[in-house]
């Protein structure tokens, strides 16, 4: 067994096992402990001339298949923590371009305020005018008493009732 050719063809055929699951108990994952292993005999290969075959050849194999084990985890580390950052870039990115879209904004808002006049047109009469006058005609509430001739409890009474029905409406709209 003097070829090179023929005692690295016996140092593959009877390591080569031993640093795949080797690799594979620091990893958890055959396909990388595979890639690594060729990894290791791929450096063994081009370094054969400087390395001594007839010194401790196991140990040169493990400690290769380690580091490169660390440098795998080390390298998956750094693509993990860049497709987080990516993912994060990319939904603030669509998050401030769908803010910053006033046509569906505007769009959203005229959906709003559609919903609004029609469940305003849809009440009752009196929580209709006691509404309007506290909120689009900014009078306090004694004002609407008096300008109605009800007590302050009853302007009290409709404005809460008028924005109940309000928030059942909107809900779909609404965050919270």
């Amino acid at each position: 067994m003097d070829n090179k050719h023929d005692i690295f063809s016996k140092i593959y055929t009877d390591y080569s096992s031993k640093v795949k699951y080797f690799a594979y108990s620091y990893l958890k994952d055959m396909q990388a402990a595979e890639s690594i292993t060729h990894d290791v005999f791929l450096a063994l290969w081009k370094k054969w001339e400087q390395i001594d075959i007839n010194q401790n050849i196991v140990s040169y194999l493990m400690v290769s298949a380690k580091n490169a084990c660390l440098n795998y985890i080390r390298k998956e580390r750094h693509l993990s923590d860049f497709k987080d950052y990516t993912q994060k870039f990319n939904k603030t990115t669509i998050n401030y371009a769908a803010l910053a879209d006033e046509s569906s904004t505007a769009l959203y808002s005229k959906e709003i305020e559609s919903t609004i006049v029609k469940a305003l047109d849809e009440m009752p009469g009196n929580l209709r005018s006691t509404f309007v006058l506290s909120r689009f005609k900014q009078m306090k509430y004694d004002e609407i008493a008096q300008f109605q001739g009800i007590s302050v409890k009853t302007v009290e009474f409709r404005i809460s009732r008028v924005l109940k029905l309000l928030r059942s409406c909107l809900k779909k709209y609404l965050m919270f």
